[in-house]
């Protein structure tokens, strides 16, 4: 017999006690391997006949089953949730690309546009937008979300929300840096920030106008094959100060041109060891754009293949790039 207070660990039957109001009693352990998960304990009524052993067999039986079906059903059980957390991450990630738009195919400024979005998981909080103001006039955002996954891609989507609001209803890039910056700065619930940078192209005026909030700097290649960085002017990067004032850069435009925008993941994914021209790829990101054919496609597609190579522990990467034509 047990001692007090433990329940055996084999099959054990227990006689009833009238007196105590206690009906006899079976006990067996449940084991799933060697591991003993519980026991499985069957007492009857005071005054029912007692349990024979024919009765502790048939639990002993049941309780081995249950035994062996525990391992299957603990692994469905944990397979559940796993499923439904891998189903919602892919309706999140659908949810977010649905702010950001698809290339135009046609716009007034008939400028080539390409993108590219990439989140390091699920969702990310890069973005980027593009909108055809008509009369040859089109405007291009690019930003990034401090950190990364849900909160980051939950950030993202009010700032895409912003942008689409003021993006069309401002004078300017600076302009636009500004109203966006007040609005973030008042909703930013930590020490989060969004880093920037809005461009113009003004066909009419044969001219790119740029403003930046503390993002990394885009590249302009002519049709020379000449690369160089442009929007070095930058204000403080979104959410940090109320009211901050951002420079605009104009820099000519001329036919052939192309644009590229892009978040630091770019850089990342290109990084190798440190160069005297630059760090953190950006040398690496030039000497792409200046040997890859004068196509935004294709300079697109080398960049993603790159990417794609370097896939495991990158950051959030998305791309925008305009072409202009003849």
């Amino acid at each position: 017999m047990a001692a007090r207070g433990l329940m055996p660990v084999t099959p054990t039957l227990l006689p009833g006690d009238v007196a105590s109001g206690r009906g006899s009693t079976m006990s067996t352990p449940i084991f799933s391997g060697k591991s003993l998960e519980g026991f499985l304990v069957v007492q009857r009524h005071p005054n029912g006949p007692a349990f024979t052993s024919s009765d502790l067999e048939a639990v002993a039986a049941l309780a081995e089953g249950v035994g062996g079906i525990l391992p299957a059903a603990r692994e469905r059980a944990s397979a559940v949730p796993a499923s439904w957390l891998e189903q919602d991450l892919s309706a999140a990630r659908d949810l977010q690309r649905s702010f950001l738009p698809e290339p135009l195919a046609k716009n007034s400024a008939n400028v080539k546009v390409v993108t590219e979005y990439m989140p390091a998981h699920a969702v990310g909080g890069d973005f980027y937008d593009f909108f055809d103001l008509g009369g040859g006039r089109v405007f291009g955002v690019i930003g990034d979300v401090s950190g990364k996954g849900v909160t980051a891609a939950l950030t993202m989507a009010r700032v895409s929300a912003d942008v689409r609001r003021f993006a069309t209803d401002v004078s300017g890039p600076a302009e636009f840096l500004e109203r966006l910056n007040n609005t973030v700065t008042t909703r930013m619930a930590d020490h989060r920030f969004v880093t920037a940078l809005a461009v113009l192209l003004d066909l009419p005026k044969r001219r790119w106008v740029f403003a930046n909030a503390g993002h990394v700097l885009p590249l302009l290649r002519r049709s020379t094959g000449v690369v160089s960085r442009v929007a070095y002017s930058s204000g403080p990067p979104l959410g940090i100060m109320p009211h901050a004032q951002y420079q605009e850069e104009v820099v000519s435009m001329a036919s052939k041109d192309i644009l590229l925008l892009a978040t630091d993941g770019v850089f990342e994914v290109l990084s190798a060891p440190r160069r005297p021209c630059s760090t953190m790829g950006q040398c690496q990101l030039t000497e792409l754009v200046s040997s890859a054919a004068h196509d935004i496609a294709e300079i697109d597609r080398q960049i993603v293949a790159t990417a794609q190579a370097a896939a495991n522990g990158r950051d959030d990467l998305t791309l925008l790039g305009i072409q202009v034509g003849a």
